[in-house]
């Protein structure tokens, strides 16, 4: 009895923390309250809910709304075809020649996935803004002048970002196709190219739609990109921003929200159609097929030469410029070694604000991964893997619906639950902790799903056979067999919460200041210097914590 209650109450915790904000966001679009007359003729007044399409109309009638959602549109496609012409052809590489220092070459790649966005942009604002570095010496040097500013900045600085994310993918999807596939074509006489493009291209299409989608979703959700280079290029989720916390037009940003949430649909579902219109390819017809990598000839020097000018580019450049930047004394001396000094870190970690916004960023990130992680993580995990029925796709779908949310959906759609549940005086960091939890609870179903699926069945039964519950027998012999995965996730949700900026932004007081809405306003406000130390320390952070999920998940798979 016990036992099916906490179920039940989980269950209906899972359900109200994933599809409430939805389903608020929804009706606050469509309902709103009505201030009407009491029943018995009383001067007092009451509130009534009242289905209204004013604000709607009004909305999609205003003449920035058809722009500003094209432009979120073409921000989006624009971007993600930009990482796959990059992205795809450097997974290529890496996956099926040999090169040499192909390890670190990988590692270079990957980096600029761990910057956060907001930091991404102050770099490359360092570097090509108007007093900016390269600006500079170009414009001294050669006379050229580049404007970071507008649409192509917005796009240049999210291909950088987000390229890894399309590298990870088909680097992947291409490491598990095996050598018998290349050597088919060659015995049948097909030129190395149009193999490429007639037998590995096609095996690998589900992994460039889902690679494709996650840059399209994290394109047309980010707030920074917009917001410091964007100009009159205005999108929805800074439009949403805008009118949510600068305006306090709620009802305007519910209705923006609802369009960005269509947006947002429409490429998941084509996606999930082409996946389904491709069909299931095996590839893997037995054990021990590995893909092996070949030499690539005379290409070989020039290949790296291009690899090394684009780690420079994309990880040595944003970088160097943060790090040195946080290092001087005065902007408008330059880099000189007259002007280096440590005060701004100093102090970054003796101011009472940002001290607080750190010690916001870890205790939120802490409570949000530990419940995503072990609580509701663990348990949707459980139900996909050791399930039955159709609750398992209830289940799964939950559990991951909300990666394919923006995080400005996610932050009104949660400000607008609170909203209705409370007085919006009340918000607190529990707001922020139940975001977080949600937007990174795919990290930790993912995990734990991957992790249980290595663990047999017969051991929980051999257990409940000598007379042991299955609660005990999931607590004392799966949970540990598990736990280093769970710790990885663990660690990779705490990261991801502590650098959160998009829903952070929808969702933050005076008193839950966080790390990125902190350094949003530091940079907003000119504070260059005191954004650069601020960004060195969260960029600290992030690595080692990455470096954390890679020790852990390296061990989990030679336990394994």
């Amino acid at each position: 009895m016990i036992r099916r209650l906490g179920l039940l109450l989980l269950t209906v915790l899972l359900l109200f923390l994933v599809w409430g904000p939805l389903v608020a966001l929804v009706q606050s679009a469509f309902w709103v309250d009505k201030t009407v007359d009491a029943v018995d003729g009383e001067t007092e007044l009451q509130t009534e809910k009242e289905f209204d399409l004013t604000s709607v109309k009004k909305t999609l009638s205003h003449r920035r709304t058809p722009e500003v959602t094209l432009n979120t549109i073409k921000l989006g496609v624009t971007t993600t075809a930009f990482c796959l012409l990059i992205g795809v052809p450097l997974a290529y590489l890496l996956a099926r020649f040999r090169l040499p220092w192909s390890s670190g070459l990988h590692l270079m790649l990957i980096l600029p996935f761990i910057m956060p966005a907001v930091i991404c942009t102050f770099a490359w604002m360092l570097l090509l803004g108007g007093a900016g570095v390269i600006s500079k010496a170009l414009a001294a040097s050669t006379g050229i002048e580049i404007e970071l500013y507008g649409f192509w900045g917005i796009v240049f600085v999210q291909a950088v970002r987000l390229t890894p994310y399309v590298f990870i993918l088909i680097y992947a999807a291409l490491r598990i196709i095996p050598d018998t596939i290349s050597e088919s074509t060659r015995i049948h006489g097909i030129p190395p190219w149009r193999g490429v493009f007639r037998i590995v291209l096609p095996l690998i299409l589900p992994a460039i739609f889902g690679a494709g989608l996650l840059v399209f979703m994290s394109s047309i959700e980010e707030i920074s990109g917009p917001a410091f280079l964007g100009g009159k290029f205005r999108v929805l989720s800074f439009e949403i921003y805008r009118s949510l916390k600068l305006l306090n037009k709620i009802d305007r940003a519910m209705v923006q929200a609802g369009i960005l949430l269509v947006i947002t649909l429409i490429p998941l579902l084509a996606s999930y159609w082409l996946t389904r219109q491709q069909g299931r390819r095996e590839v893997i017809s037995g054990r021990g097929e590995r893909s092996t990598k070949r030499e690539l000839g005379v290409w070989k020097w020039p290949a790296l030469i291009l690899l090394a000018l684009y780690i420079v580019v994309t990880v040595v450049l944003p970088f160097g410029v943060l790090i040195a930047t946080s290092l001087m004394h005065n902007l408008g001396d330059g880099y000189t070694m007259s002007n280096l000094s440590l005060e701004w870190y100093r102090w970054v970690l003796s101011w009472k604000e940002v001290r607080a916004a750190i010690w916001h960023s870890t205790l939120y990130a802490t409570l949000a991964a530990t419940f995503a992680t072990f609580v509701l993580g663990l348990f949707i995990s459980y139900r996909v893997v050791r399930g039955s029925g159709r609750s398992r796709i209830l289940y799964d779908f939950s559990g991951s619906v909300p990666l394919a949310l923006p995080g400005a959906i996610l932050g009104i759609g949660i400000y607008t639950l609170w909203l209705e549940l409370y007085s919006p005086l009340t918000v607190t960091m529990w707001v922020l902790v139940m975001a977080y939890s949600v937007r990174f609870l795919p990290y930790a179903v993912r995990s734990g799903v991957a992790a249980l699926e290595q663990v047999s069945k017969c051991v929980e039964e051999a257990a409940q056979i000598h007379g042991v519950s299955q609660l005990r027998a999931v607590k004392d012999i799966v949970l540990p067999l598990i736990l280093p995965s769970l710790a990885g996730a663990w660690i990779l949700v705490f990261v991801s919460a502590f650098r959160e900026l998009t829903a952070s932004l929808m969702l933050v007081s005076g008193k839950t200041q966080v790390n990125a809405t902190l350094l949003f306003d530091f940079i907003d406000n000119g504070n260059y210097l005191r954004a650069a130390a601020h960004s060195v320390v969260i960029m600290t952070v992030c690595i080692i914590g990455i470096s954390l999920v890679h020790r852990f998940t390296t061990r989990s798979a030679a336990d394994s």
